[in-house]
Order: structure tokens, then sequence, then C-alpha cells
């Protein structure tokens, strides 16, 4: 170890190595532009030839002062050399890399802080784990104290590091935040009045969030009952939702699911856009425990076109299939209750449904627009089917020339089948559910 010595001061205690050099503050090196020699100062060195060491003087960054140890190979007993000449930067000095601003928080361990910023970060900000400055590689250990307040313009965070108070305050744009596995706390504040976030993912390390680190934000977990803001009931989990109100969601088989009350989920999305046959479960497994696939949420698939055929083992919610226009059948499943408002509306590529559900209601412009239709089965013969059919349903699937209405069918709304007239066997014109039922 090296010391560098101010009258019985020490400034600072490191390893030493081929070409370090050491910051010393020029509130002890009065005037940067002084010889060493004539600074009251004494270097302390245990085990090593001081006949080997030299000293020179070396200005950086305008008023900080460094010292520079040049040394021989060798001189040091039992230990190895960094060969490379690198600088060592004191505590507090500030540095920029890739827009982000650090200081160095401890110069023994190469370890700084994210301070803020040189232009107002845009989109997706990423905070790393380390950066390399100068050659030196300093280890990040967080987001310092209101670091990025009121930057609006982030819509997504992914953190590798700790954070501190007010780190991410006021920042309304932002929608989405990852924190990465190996962070550990998430500061008092960080996040209050950020107020659009939609997701947020915690990582199985994190052991603190601090009091008011997601200000007036409600989480819900699998059980669908409220959970207090800890790292006990956070860590290790994802949540979506809206309004201030997010829901534990987790990923199986390539879609989103969020839950919506005790171990009942609802399909919101994919991580990649599906293609061919897509099958919707009834159930699916989570922590090792099935849970119910209640609904496939609004606007799910809206506009999935690689999507050629749909076994539908869920509710269809608003627009859940809007414009998948390359759907050419959709099957649907013995649980399944309703079809939604323009759940389908728009697949111009279907052609057929068969329906084996009991007991099932579609809705207002289900498939409205399915101009390829040809045949619908609303019966399988086993259980009773459709119950009603909304107000232009099947308006303007001008194609259809086979039709089995559920035998359980009582209602169905104006323009169910625009266009489209059925015949009894007497030459009757059929118009109410009733005489088309069965």
């Amino acid at each position: 170890m090296v010391k560098a010595m101010v009258g019985d001061e020490e400034v600072i205690s490191v390893p030493i190595y081929e070409g370090m050099i050491l910051p010393i503050d020029t509130g002890i090196i009065v005037d940067a532009e002084m010889d060493l020699e004539n600074v009251t100062a004494a270097l302390s060195v245990t085990g090593i030839d001081l006949d080997n060491i030299s000293w020179t003087s070396k200005n950086v960054s305008g008023d900080q002062t460094k010292m520079i140890i040049l040394m021989t190979i060798g001189c040091i007993p039992d230990q190895d050399l960094n060969i490379s000449v690198s600088e060592y930067y004191g505590v507090g000095y500030e540095f920029t890399v890739d827009n982000l601003i650090y200081t160095v928080a401890d110069p023994i361990t190469k370890t700084a802080k994210v301070v803020g910023y040189e232009d107002d970060p845009v989109g997706t900000l990423e905070i790393p784990d380390s950066v390399v400055y100068d050659g030196i590689e300093y280890g990040v250990i967080s987001v310092a104290r209101a670091a990025f307040v009121d930057c609006v313009n982030i819509k997504a965070l992914v953190l590798h590091v700790n954070t501190e108070l007010h780190a991410f305050y006021r920042c309304y744009g932002l929608e989405s935040v990852t924190v990465c596995e190996g962070v550990a706390s998430i500061g008092v504040s960080t996040f209050a009045y950020s107020d659009a976030i939609k997701h947020v993912e915690l990582p199985s390390t994190l052991e603190e969030v601090g009091v008011n680190a997601f200000y007036k934000y409600s989480f819900y977990g699998m059980e669908g009952a409220k959970l207090a803001r800890t790292a006990e009931n956070l860590a290790g989990k994802t949540f979506e939702g809206s309004s201030k109100v997010l829901r534990e969601s987790f990923v199986a088989g390539g879609l989103k699911y969020s839950f919506q009350g005790s171990l009942s989920v609802k399909l919101t999305g994919y991580t990649e856009e599906p293609a061919g046959e897509l099958v919707v479960p009834s159930s699916v497994e989570y922590r090792d425990v099935e849970c119910t696939v209640a609904t496939v949420a609004k606007d799910a698939f809206r506009g999935c076109t690689e999507i050629t055929s749909v076994v539908l083992g869920a509710n269809a919610a608003l627009h859940a299939f809007y414009k998948c226009t390359g759907i050419a059948s959709l099957t649907v499943g013995e649980d399944v209750t309703s079809i939604g408002t323009s759940a389908f509306a728009y697949c111009t590529g279907l052609e057929s449904i068969e329906i084996q559900s009991d007991q099932i209601a579609i809705g207002t412009n289900a498939f409205y627009g399915c101009s390829n239709l040809k045949t619908i089965e609303m019966n399988d013969g086993v259980n009773d089917g459709v119950t009603s059919i909304g107000t232009s349903a099947f308006s303007h699937c001008y194609k259809i020339t086979h039709v089995q209405f559920s035998s359980a069918l009582t209602k169905m709304g104006a323009n169910a089948f625009y266009k489209i007239a059925f015949y009894g066997e007497d030459g009757t014109k059929l118009k109410a559910a009733g005489d088309l039922a069965g």
C-alpha cells in the first residue's frame, strides 16, 4: 500500500501499480502549478524500494491535481502489477458516458453513481451496472438522489442498479419500469408522481422498497388481494395495469396474462406476434397453481394478421381479434360464455365457425364484416350452444351458406344477419329467435 501524507493527515491509501495516478485535493495543494517537492508531504511505503519510485505532477479537469507514481516492474515483492497506465480519479470526480453523468463513489473499489444527464433522455432509458471511463471500469452502485426529476420524455426504464430518494420523481411520461436481477433497493419516493406507469417488473433480489417508492399505486396479487408495497410482497413479480392499479402478471407459452381475481386471469397479449394456429387455453399454470383463463382482453390480438386459426378457450372481449385477416377457422370451446362486441369484426379471411360451448352469448357486431364467412355451427349436438345473438353480429357476412342454429337460442338482435334471409321447409321467412332455434 502507498499512503500520500500531508503532515500527520493521511490523504489517500490505495494499492499501487505501475503508472498509477493518485488524486490529491486542490484544497491541500493550494497551487496546482506547484512542484510536489515544495509540498509538505511524506510517503509511507512498506516493502518497496524507494529508489524505484519517482513523483511528478499533473493537472486534469481544471482545478483537480493528481500525483503520478512511476514504478519499476518487480519493485513490489509478491504483488502482481498492472502494466497498463491508467488514471486514478478521486471521490466526486465527474465524467460523462453515453449522455449519463457519473461521479466516482469510491476510487479504491472503483464504484460510481449516476447523478444526471447532459441532454434530456427520450424514449427508453437504461441504467447500466458498469461503465468504462478512460480505460477504468467502474461498478455503478445507484442512481443518485433526484437524478432524473421531471424527465417527462422517458417512456421506458431498465434499471440495473439501486435507486436513491426521488431518483425518477415526476417522470410523467414513464410507462414501463423493468428492475433487473441484482438490484436490492428502490429508494424513498423513487417513482412518486410518475403517474402513467402501466408495467412494473421487479427482481427476486429486491430487499427494500422505500416509503412511497410507488406513491398512490395499488398492487394486487394472484389471490386478488391488495398487496402492501414491500419487497416481501413485490419481489420477483411483474405487474401490469392502468390508472395506478397494477395486477400481478406473467408469461406462459409466449402469451401474457394478468390476474383479475382469485386465481382468475385475462390474456392481455403476447411476447412475439403469433402465427399459424393460436390456442387460447381455458386454464394456465402459474407458480405451480392452476389458474382459470377468464377472458381474452380488449385489443389483445388486434391486427395479428399471421394467425390462421383460433381455438378459443376463454371469453373474447371488445376487439380481441379485430381485423385478424388471416384467421380462416374458429373453434369456440365449451367453457366460453361470451364473444364480445366486435371481437372478430373484419376478420375477412374467416370461413368457418364451430361453437362447442354450452350457453354462450354472441355480442353486437361480433363478426361484423367477415366477408368470406360461409359456415356457422352454433350447436355441436352435445351442448345447448348459443343463447343470444347481438345486433349486427353477422352483418355484412354475405357469403354465408350454412347456419346450424342452437336449440337454446332465445334472443336475436336487429340486423344480426343483415340482408341474409332464412326460410322454413314450407317456404315461410323466419326472423324470430324462436323460429330459428334448433
